[in-house]
């Protein structure tokens, strides 16, 4: 259905986007006082665990060491044995090894889905941990499985919308809170001769899963999992959306074909220099970048209808047969303290999902709103194995619809024949 270049330059594109979402986020403010200022033991630890606790983390040592050092001061009898692979296929790799000798470490990262490790034993249920009953529904239940949780995570990416205030408001256009209102400020900003969304050649994807969150994830969240089993199809669940981007953003002519050859710096220049594009769709981590144009009266919102892209990032989990059960509890309690929550934050992405005191900047309050109230979803890491459906499927498959190349209901149906290959493995 593609060519082997384009696959591969979709694949590369992706994994920027998840190197980005896992990787440093400096758009909080006073988060490394923050850390110094909680990383003093706290009170309630149990000084009398110890012994060795084996971890394997799919950030290296470095990134790690904050944790590492702030567990050490509050359980100081505990050595940690320290292993670390890379995202995200060599430690899916290891992890999957490590599972099949029974030789899984008593704490590790995971991600989303957890339902087969759950299914098969190998984790432990958090869900009676003090730390796990305080994290936001969203977070729990993005590693949930029959009525228990397999993971803690306090941390969250998100995507929505950048805008440029000065161009709404000079044009007396009001932010879209609906998808048709969406639809319609791009066409009300395209007939002044601007351009009312920024686009590049990955775009459409991610507007197939805008609607998708939008619409179909409102009445039933359950159904992206569905997927995953074979319960429901892709034609079912997930075809409306690409005819929507079919109907609305192809044929209507907001998604022009020279929009394929785009990239980020396309997108940039348009919405942060030539200041000619009223939205820009990106990650929260875009915002550090975005605002060295002192030029640009930046907003940000969400997508409308709750329909923000978005994850709850990999959670730590427990072997179901830890060697060192107690240790891997002080790890948990160490994670989920005050402490531990500035030092994760401090680190790693800046929104949470637990109430605690942080600092982000201004423009990106709504965006820490929009994560606390569970306002994001991002439906292809529920579908099982998302490299093959998604990026070899999925990303390709939408930019074929503006040559005429493939139809939305080809495009759904080859979702599902690959989806059925992989249904057996999931």
């Amino acid at each position: 259905m593609t060519k082997l270049s384009r696959w591969l330059l979709a694949m590369l594109a992706v994994f920027s986007l998840v190197a980005a979402s896992c990787g440093d986020d400096d758009e909080s403010s006073g988060s490394d006082d923050a850390a110094s200022d909680s990383s003093s033991a706290d009170d309630s630890a149990d000084a009398g665990v110890s012994g060795t606790l084996s971890m394997l983390s799919w950030d290296n040592e470095e990134r790690m060491q904050p944790l590492l050092d702030g567990f050490a001061e509050m359980f100081p009898d505990v050595e940690i044995e320290f292993s670390h692979a890379p995202p995200v296929d060599t430690y899916v790799e290891r992890l999957t090894l490590l599972a099949g000798v029974d030789d899984l470490p008593d704490v590790f990262n995971v991600t989303i889905p957890i339902t087969r490790m759950a299914r098969e034993g190998l984790v432990a249920d958090l869900s009676d941990l003090d730390g796990v009953k305080a994290l936001s529904p969203a977070h729990t239940g993005a590693f949930a499985y029959d009525g228990g949780v397999y993971s803690y995570s306090p941390t969250t990416w998100i995507g929505g919308i950048f805008y440029n205030i000065d161009l709404f408001e000079d044009n007396g256009i009001a932010l879209p809170t609906t998808v048709d209102e969406y639809i319609a400020v791009i066409e009300e900003f395209n007939a002044l001769g601007l351009q009312g969304l920024a686009f590049e050649g990955g775009s459409l994807f991610d507007e197939a899963v805008f609607h998708y969150n939008a619409t179909i994830h409102q009445s039933d969240p359950d159904a992206q999992s569905l997927i995953y089993t074979g319960e429901t199809t892709f034609a079912e669940n997930f075809q409306p959306s690409i005819e929507w981007v079919q109907e609305e953003l192809i044929d209507s002519g907001i998604f022009q074909e020279e929009f394929l050859g785009y990239g980020y710096e396309d997108r940039l220049q348009c919405f942060a220099v030539d200041m000619t594009c009223a939205m820009m769709k990106d990650g929260s981590w875009g915002y550090s970048g975005l605002a060295e144009y002192t030029d640009l009266n930046l907003g940000w919102m969400e997508m409308p209808n709750s329909g923000s892209l978005g994850a709850v990032s990999p959670g730590w989990s427990m072997s179901s047969t830890p060697d060192n059960e107690a240790a891997a509890n002080a790890w948990f309690e160490y994670l989920s303290s005050d402490a531990g929550l500035a030092t994760y934050q401090a680190i790693g992405d800046s929104f949470m999902g637990v109430e605690m005191d942080y600092e982000v900047a201004d423009v990106m309050a709504p965006a820490r709103a929009a994560i606390e109230a569970g306002n994001f979803n991002l439906p292809t890491i529920f579908w099982g194995n998302e490299a093959a459906l998604t990026f070899g499927v999925l990303f390709p498959g939408m930019q074929e619809l503006v040559s005429g190349s493939t139809t939305p209901a080809e495009l759904a149906a080859l979702l599902d024949e690959t989806n059925a290959e992989l249904i057996p493995n999931n």
